[in-house]
């Protein structure tokens, strides 16, 4: 879906045409494979947080939770270059 939406909202056309995409903001593979390990972690513990319920948990649901989808939404939408 998200690959879906990149493609729809690349494709759009603009007031100046096409939009550019640089070139210079790509993921490597190992920032990538790195930035999946960091996503599936905090994800984890986001979860754990949340199941539990104990004493403090939206604080930590949302200290997990915000990495998890800032990584999600870069992975998603930031190239990966071979």
């Amino acid at each position: 879906m998200a690959l879906a939406l990149a493609l729809a909202l690349a494709t759009l056309p603009s007031a100046f045409g096409k939009i550019p995409v640089p070139d210079a903001i790509h993921l490597t593979p190992l920032t990538g494979a790195l930035l999946v390990l960091v996503v599936v972690a905090c994800g984890h513990k986001f979860r754990d947080a949340w199941k539990k319920q104990e004493e403090g948990w939206r604080r930590r649901a949302w200290l997990y939770g915000v990495p998890a989808g800032v990584g999600l939404l870069m992975l998603a939408f930031i190239p990966l270059k071979t």
